[in-house]
């Protein structure tokens, strides 16, 4: 199963270059880079806050064999091996605590099977079990879930360590041949992952506690879809993975998000592409989930459900295949990422402080009215410059130019154009999109509906002979009678239309 998780990134990784996004509010795109001399790069995961991302560089051992370094990255010292070379033929990192001080992984010393580790800085390395992996570890780092391989040509079996002693959490009440621990709570007392809960049906997620023991996360007759499990929250309370077709059947997997309450509730795929999705990665509040659809990087919040990430990050000129991880609060995203002119590997995408609504154009009659309102989606407190044609429009002029809605009275032809707004708090600021006025300057459409025609001429001759009534009533000269003159310029353009 470690071999299987790894040959997805490298898909991931490949794929970078294919996808190209449309771009909004811009957030920014940092590349991790790689070792010196390294091969490309992969990383999977990140500490709480961002700061902290481990993974593995590939290298050409000796005798020729691809292997990989497992690597750390942090912004002050950039990407660096986490063992000394002379004591590292094969290693790779998965999983970092959430204060990024301990390191989970597999590592083998010769060519030889794999044992899994926990290293830290102050402690270094902890051995453990051999032809086994660290595939997460719970928030201070003292306890790792992952799995073991018994003996020679037998399917893992998914386990934790607790203070470097190795227990496996596969229920022996049902039968087992394959089971890996992917994910794990804070406190370590919730483990999620994939079983095969009986030698002749596909894989199932599960969700294990010492109180539980390994829970089945699909139907107990094994007739509903396949599922997987790949990550939790630190409360365990919302687990992500998949969801693929029933048994027999052909329909692609789902990124999917389970609790207790609902079940598996499926997230959808992106439009295009194939392949389907998994979802690799979830906030703490389980309210944003990440991981890839259809050959891109997705990103699902509560309020706003599925997106190509590349579109929320607003990017220009990168492209992302996929995101493996993500942090406490949901902005900081770890993806496969290529900007299509030579950086292309692991990198980390910082979302825009907040998002804004998308503003609708107007449509609007001369000497009518419009507004325009823009709606943050942040803490806050905001900020509101609104902008024609990009130039600031003064709050003297116009006061509402500094709140949330435009009002645009009067309007003429000068007001057509594109209207924006520049949404600020302490954390930074945002564009809208620009969204187009358009003001249809028929001087004879009384009522406003872009067209000159028989309503517009029942309602001028209904006035005809009157004083001191408005254009709209048809005074179209504006001498404060209509008469004559303003029925003959009704009839010069009768019929006429605006776009």
């Amino acid at each position: 199963m470690r071999n299987s998780l790894i040959v997805v990134f490298q898909r991931l990784a490949i794929l970078a270059t294919l996808v190209s996004p449309a771009a909004v509010a811009q957030g920014t795109v940092q590349p991790l880079g790689d070792l010196p001399g390294g091969l490309g790069a992969s990383c999977f995961g990140m500490s709480a806050d961002g700061s902290v991302i481990v993974g593995f560089s590939y290298y050409i051992a000796p005798g020729g064999l691809l292997a990989s370094h497992a690597v750390v990255w942090t912004q002050a010292t950039g990407m660096q091996a986490v063992f000394d070379g002379g004591l590292d033929y094969t290693s790779a990192a998965f999983a970092v605590s959430a204060d990024g001080l301990f390191i989970g992984g597999w590592h083998a010393l010769t060519i030889t099977e794999e044992k899994a580790f926990i290293w830290s800085a102050a402690g270094g390395e902890m051995q453990l079990a051999t032809r086994s992996g660290v595939m997460a570890l719970s928030g201070d780092g003292t306890i790792g879930a992952g799995y073991v391989v018994h003996g020679r040509g037998e399917p893992p079996r998914a386990s934790i360590w607790v203070d470097g002693n190795q227990t496996f959490i596969d229920s022996p009440n049902v039968i087992q041949p394959g089971s890996e621990a992917r994910g794990i709570s804070a406190d370590g007392t919730v483990v999620v992952g994939v079983a095969m809960f009986s030698p002749t049906t596909a894989s199932r997620g599960f969700r294990w506690s010492e109180a539980t023991g390994m829970q089945n996360l699909g139907g107990p007759n094994f007739t509903d879809p396949t599922n997987d499990a790949y990550a939790a929250t630190p409360d365990g309370s919302v687990i992500v993975g998949w969801v693929g077709p029933a048994p027999g059947g052909t329909d692609p997997t789902q990124p999917a998000r389970w609790t207790q309450a609902t079940g598996w509730q499926l997230l959808g795929n992106l439009p295009g592409g194939s392949g389907g999705g998994i979802a690799y990665a979830v906030s703490s509040d389980g309210n944003t989930v990440v991981g890839t659809s259809n050959g891109k990087a997705f990103i699902w919040r509560q309020d706003r459900g599925l997106e190509d990430l590349a579109t929320v990050a607003g990017a220009p000129g990168w492209t992302f295949s996929g995101a493996s991880a993500i942090s406490a609060d949901g902005k900081t995203i770890l993806v496969a990422g290529s900007d299509g002119v030579g950086i292309a590997g692991p990198c980390l995408v910082r979302l825009p402080c907040f998002s804004v609504s998308n503003v609708p154009d107007v449509s609007t009659c001369l000497d009518g009215s419009a507004s325009f309102t823009v709606v943050p989606t942040g803490s806050g407190p905001f900020t509101y410059s609104w902008r024609m044609n990009t130039n600031p429009i003064d709050p003297a002029t116009n006061p509402t130019a500094a709140t949330a809605t435009l009002v645009l009275n009067n309007l003429s032809s000068v007001d057509a154009g594109s209207y924006d707004c520049v949404v600020s708090d302490a954390c930074g600021s945002v564009t809208s999109n620009a969204a187009m006025l358009s003001v249809c300057d028929l001087v004879a459409d009384l009522n406003c509906d872009a067209a000159v025609d028989l309503t517009d001429l029942a309602t001028q001759l209904a006035h005809y002979g009157q004083s001191n009534v408005p254009r709209n009533d048809g005074d179209l000269n504006g001498d404060g009678i209509v008469d004559l003159t303003d029925l003959a310029a009704m009839l010069a353009i009768y019929g006429a239309a605006c776009p």
